[in-house]
């Protein structure tokens, strides 16, 4: 009890005294300089065990948490820094797809065909010559590089081409409809 009357409490939620130092350590979060250490490990491409055997190649007398760090550990520092998709432009997937479509924006080889975000009336992008109008809650999205491009023109077209659109549904949270367009090779094989 303190002077002022009030009574003090710390509260543990588990008790730690009876559990293996290793379980006990690997409760604590790892150090802010430990995690943006290991993210740049991570951004610099070096290979887990590569840096698992860094670490533990570092144990001096004193244990830290660090010297216990996981796999899982890893993988999460992985996603907490967005290392493992650069391509997400933020957790938020409407609004990952509207930044990459203003990254392209204005680029000479902008590989972005048609954008239309959900909700909107109207495209944001659309082709030359298309007059195309779709209900708020459809989402477009088309998308094809030089590559891709020059892959269509010139496999896509004679006597001998083969264009195949494949379309299915279900592949997201969101139930939308992903659609494949691809043409056979001279050889036979899908592009």
């Amino acid at each position: 009890m303190n002077n002022d009357g009030h009574i003090r409490v710390t509260y543990y939620c588990k008790h730690l005294c009876y559990t293996d130092i290793y379980d006990q350590l690997g409760h604590i979060r790892l150090p802010t300089k430990d995690r943006q250490w290991l993210a740049g490990k991570l951004a610099l491409q070096v290979p887990i065990d590569v840096i698992l055997r860094e670490v533990r190649k570092n144990l001096d007398r004193q244990l830290r948490r660090m010297h216990i760090i996981t796999k899982k550990d890893i993988c999460n520092i992985e996603r907490a820094f967005n290392l493992n998709k650069p391509e997400r432009q933020h957790a938020d997937d409407a609004t990952s797809v509207s930044a990459l479509v203003q990254m392209y924006s204005g680029r000479e080889n902008n590989p972005i065909l048609a954008y239309k975000c959900q909700g909107a009336n109207d495209f944001d992008i659309v082709p030359d010559g298309v007059n195309a109008s779709l209900p708020p809650e459809d989402f477009i999205f088309i998308m094809m590089d030089d590559a891709q491009r020059t892959m269509l023109e010139n496999c896509g077209s004679g006597d001998m081409s083969v264009v195949c659109i494949y379309a299915t549904h279900g592949t997201n949270a969101y139930d939308f409809h992903l659609t494949t367009v691809m043409v056979l090779d001279s050889k036979r094989v899908y592009m």
